[in-house]
């Protein structure tokens, strides 16, 4: 078990402030085989762990979209999140629907440190725009990711569409 001291208990981060070990409105979880990956929607983060766990009350390695492992502010950076809802690990790269900044994140290589920087973004024009947009190259709160082929798939909910496109 991950985020909570045992079966019964129930608290966001434990009741008390986010750490490595803790969860609050956990939406999903990804794997690649290897490493393990928990999007954090409340806490605006998602929790990276290099391998799989194998016992419980288990911390996670790195933390993608804030600085340490406490810190739970959004904001629209290049490593930061607002509410991330899904992420994937596809071929060494790291894929974050960043619902609340209106945006994909793709990370080139798995990050080594926490608030590592994201390469590339999609539905935004720079990566401190988060405006919703119903375009071409623009979303509005970006949900379920997955990654077929050489094709991402992009739930872009609040546009009732889904969005495909050609991977490099």
């Amino acid at each position: 078990m991950i985020g909570q001291p045992d079966f019964i208990s129930t608290a966001p981060n434990r009741g008390g402030v986010p750490a490595a070990n803790t969860l609050d409105g956990a939406q999903t979880v990804s794997s690649n085989g290897t490493k393990l990956l928990i999007c954090d929607y409340n806490n605006n983060r998602v929790l990276l762990f290099n391998s799989i766990p194998q016992s419980g009350d288990v911390s996670a390695d790195i933390v993608i979209g804030q600085p340490n492992f406490t810190s739970t502010g959004s904001s629209t950076t290049q490593n930061s999140l607002d509410s991330p809802e899904s992420a994937i690990i596809v071929n060494n790269r790291i894929i974050i629907a960043d619902s609340g900044n209106n945006r994909i994140l793709i990370y080139n290589s798995i990050p080594i440190a926490n608030g590592a920087n994201a390469d590339i973004v999609l539905g935004q024009s720079d990566f401190t725009t988060s405006s919703n947009e119903t375009t071409a190259n623009g979303m509005n709160n970006p949900q379920g990711i997955t990654y077929s082929g050489n094709k991402l798939f992009v739930l872009d909910f609040a546009n009732n569409r889904c969005l495909i496109f050609e991977a490099n």
